[in-house]
């Protein structure tokens, strides 16, 4: 069986610990035979390395006939050329899972949501079996949103919210056709890789900047966070922590500058090409202070305390689901406070309460991403 991997990418590290995730999972399914990713998802050698197949196939929005016509094209070529060629025809794939982080909601548009909707009817009517993998969701207040949204879901068999909310939100706008249900964040399980580097970062305060924080919120909270994070390491550095900024994703490294501008501690600056990396790195942190998503799923599951700082309901939720939500913070809250709170989480006496839920939590989890899985395969009819 071939199987599509859909909404993972090359550039964001959680969208890429994610595509690990996934093909870590189907790869160890003895029936399938190769998984395929969209030609827009990175370059032939960064497929080819994470152990992907090519799709032969494009996104086409402005002629969206045209994709069908390329994957006419591809399907006429002989199946065992394709193979050898790394290559999947789409008459092929019998398998697709959708594993796209936040991709269908108001903040979104519409666009997502109806390029996925065209591309998974294609499938579904050749008699795949489309599966949304745990993913947040909504919300859905502009109609022209909802109604690409519920055209995706007619093309779907069974999709998974990351969280209660988000279920609510595709609940509100489902046509019935899909089964709906909760599952949490699939990277838990997925292990960092430790290198030769991780003992230069144990023990020390680890902060990700996320730049959603500026773009997508008000211009008040805008400010609010950068001055934060500056506050942030010189606070931190004051308690012996020596923080560094992790950079989850290259357009974030703009904040760099303005967090230097504003901090009289000068952060080492931190990144890797490989998301296990980074998660092995956040993994050796005495305590994390972030923004990115899928920063503080590697810090939680990795047992390492973290404070919360997000732009939607997603974040909420997860550190929801590892039992500590009073991590999570109002944007606002004073910086003395996150400096305190962070410092607290670090020193012994703070963490090992802590650690202890986000272990007894990390297990919990492990194992709902297992059922999760069981229930893709028996939606696949494997």
């Amino acid at each position: 069986m071939n199987v599509l991997l859909t909404g993972t990418n090359f550039l964001n590290k959680g969208a890429e610990l994610m595509m690990d995730a996934v093909l870590d999972e189907l790869h160890s399914w003895p029936e399938v035979e190769a998984v395929a990713m969209p030609l827009e998802a990175g370059s032939f050698a960064e497929r080819s390395a994470s152990g992907a197949h090519h799709l032969i196939g494009r996104k086409v929005d402005r002629l969206p006939a045209v994709e069908a016509v390329i994957a006419g094209v591809g399907n006429v070529i002989p199946r065992r050329i394709a193979s050898i060629r790394g290559l999947v025809r789409a008459r092929d794939v019998r398998l697709v899972v959708d594993a796209s982080g936040y991709s269908y909601s108001d903040r979104s548009g519409p666009l997502p949501a109806r390029r996925s909707a065209r591309t998974y009817a294609r499938y579904a009517s050749s008699g795949a079996t489309v599966v949304l993998l745990p993913q947040a969701f909504g919300p859905f207040e502009r109609d022209e949103v909802r109604e690409a949204f519920r055209a995706m879901l007619a093309t779907t068999s069974l999709a998974f919210a990351r969280d209660p909310e988000s279920l609510g939100y595709a609940r509100g706008v489902g046509d019935g056709r899909a089964r709906l249900a909760v599952a949490p964040d699939f990277t838990i399980p997925t292990l960092g890789t430790p290198t030769d580097a991780i003992g230069r970062y144990r023990g020390r305060a680890c902060l990700v900047p996320n730049v959603r924080m500026l773009r997508d919120t008000d211009p008040e909270t805008a400010s609010w966070y950068l001055a934060l994070l500056g506050a942030v390491a010189d606070g931190l550095s004051s308690h012996g922590l020596e923080p560094f900024v992790l950079i989850h994703e290259p357009r974030d490294a703009v904040i760099v500058d303005d967090l230097r501008a504003r901090a009289s501690t000068v952060a080492e600056v931190v990144t890797d090409p490989d998301p296990r990396v980074l998660k092995a790195i956040i993994g050796s942190a005495s305590v994390a202070v972030g923004s990115r998503f899928h920063a503080l799923v590697s810090a939680l599951s990795s047992g390492v305390p973290a404070v919360g700082i997000g732009w939607s309901h997603k974040y909420e939720a997860l550190f929801a689901d590892f039992g500590v939500p009073e991590l999570c913070l109002r944007n606002g809250t004073p910086a003395d406070e996150v400096v305190r709170l962070a410092a607290d989480l670090a020193s012994p006496g703070g963490s090992a309460p802590i650690r202890a839920v986000l272990a007894a939590r990390t297990t919990a989890l492990t194992g709902a991403v297992a059922e999760m899985w069981a229930a893709v395969r028996l939606e696949a009819d494997l």
